[in-house]
């Protein structure tokens, strides 16, 4: 008697959930295939430095994969390396190599069976695949009752149209695989793969380490099997790396992370909590840097502003990492399910970073991938303002709407304070909403 009302709601059904995945296809086609057409002939300064590192590690020069700055990290790459892009006619910009030696230790293994663009073309491919997989798996965690088609359409539009995701595109930056890594790794965990989470989080800690920090909250939350896959995992991976790589390199990467944390930024693409207060405390002792941008005939007009943090700032930041790390923990601590949480990882991730070292835009990739849950559990109108003023501010695009030719000392300063006040304000409404459930008005998924 049940079985026909059933099936004839079913049957009404198949044609929105067909009009669904038809959208949603159309959406993941368009987006990887036009993200990786442009975007394999981009800059990619940060991914060209994994190449350049494992050229050298392949030529027997460990010595010059990482940077040898003594106290400041200026982000600019060993000499040499300028001295053989010349040589080879290269122009462009160029970045130091900052990840662990084992992927240097990969690259040089690459470099001896195929070429830098034919990796290159894989992985402009693979980002924005990888991209549409990280917001996917944020919905299943944060909005499962949210139309597929609607949260992958704004968070595509929100990382398309912010420095977030554009520059991590056109940079092809390994960041874009540590935030897909860290989400899959979350929802894996809080949907009954602990074991596989903890694996994948592993990943991402070998890429960047502070990923290392979220098993700790795995392990406060009562998810032990996830932090205990995470530990094993990690300390292979760590074993494999000597091993195959050398302790000697491991130091010259620690020295390199002890430099980048004793070191703030200033630019317009840096939102961290430490750049704003050294260009506003510390404005005069900033130190201008000029960029490695190998070109004989182009000037050398762009670059970025660094501080040697003076001892009470160097204080105040390391107690401010510490108080949030242990406020962070209570939250988790106090959370009983995956809906407690939804909204408290993004939280969490942003934080985070927000106090943390040299916060480029796209570290924030993670916690934006859950910017569309806000339209679920904020009113419509206040969420539209929010996501729409974070991508007004935080675009690349905003300079020349406004017709202004060059950015100054004075715009840049203002572009990296309200690029961080803006990320506050949404970290502000994630932790507004972190024990709201989903809105039962937003329509059933697919």
């Amino acid at each position: 008697m049940q079985a026909f009302p059933l099936t004839t709601s079913l049957t009404r059904r198949e044609p929105d959930q067909l009009a669904e995945r038809l959208i949603v296809a159309l959406l993941v086609v368009l987006f990887v295939a036009l993200s990786g057409l442009v975007f394999r002939d981009s800059i990619s300064a940060d991914f060209r430095a994994l190449w350049l590192a494992g050229q050298w590690l392949a030529e027997g020069r460990p010595d010059l994969v990482y940077p040898v700055d003594p106290t400041v990290f200026t982000m600019l790459p060993p000499p040499e390396w300028i001295d053989r892009l010349e040589a080879e006619g290269f122009s462009g910009q160029v970045y130091p190599y900052i990840y662990p030696p084992i992927w240097a230790w990969l690259a040089a293994r690459a470099t001896q069976v195929m070429s830098y663009d034919t990796l290159l073309t894989v992985i402009a491919f693979l980002n924005p695949v990888m991209i549409v997989a990280m917001l996917l798996a944020a919905r299943r965690l944060a909005a499962p009752t949210m139309r597929a088609s609607v949260f992958l359409g704004v968070g595509l539009a929100l990382l398309l149209v912010s420095k977030v995701g554009l520059i991590a595109l056109v940079q092809n930056q390994p960041q874009i695989t540590v935030a897909f890594l860290t989400v899959l790794a979350i929802e894996r965990s809080e949907h009954g793969a602990p074991r596989l989470g903890g694996v994948l989080l592993a990943l991402a800690a070998a890429i960047k380490l502070y990923p290392a920090l979220y098993a700790v909250f795995w392990l406060l939350s009562g998810q032990k099997r996830a932090a205990a896959s995470f530990a094993l995992v990690g300390g292979a991976i760590g074993l494999v790396s000597v091993g195959l790589a050398g302790w000697p390199l491991h130091l010259a990467f620690l020295h390199m992370i002890r430099v980048i944390s004793d070191t703030a930024m200033v630019t317009p693409m840096n939102y961290a909590l430490e750049s704003t207060l050294a260009h506003v405390f510390y404005n005069s002792e900033l130190m201008m840097v000029m960029t490695p941008r190998v070109d004989p005939d182009a000037a050398r007009g762009a670059a970025w502003t660094v501080l040697e943090k003076p001892m009470p700032l160097a204080i105040a930041m390391k107690l401010l990492q510490v108080g949030v790390v242990v406020w962070l923990a209570v939250l988790f601590r106090r959370t009983r399910s995956s809906d407690d949480r939804a909204a408290l990882w993004p939280f969490a991730f942003g934080l985070f970073t927000l106090v943390g070292p040299i916060a480029w835009c796209y570290h924030y990739l993670a916690t934006v991938a859950f910017a569309p849950m806000l339209i679920q559990r904020l009113r419509p109108v206040w969420s539209l303002l929010l996501l729409g003023a974070f991508a007004v501010v935080t675009s690349p695009f905003t300079l020349s709407m406004l017709d202004i030719p060059k950015v100054t000392q004075a715009i840049s300063l203002g572009l990296q304070t309200s690029g961080t006040l803006a990320v506050a304000l949404l970290l502000v409404a994630f932790y507004a909403v972190q024990r709201g459930g989903p809105s039962p008005s937003a329509g059933d998924a697919p």
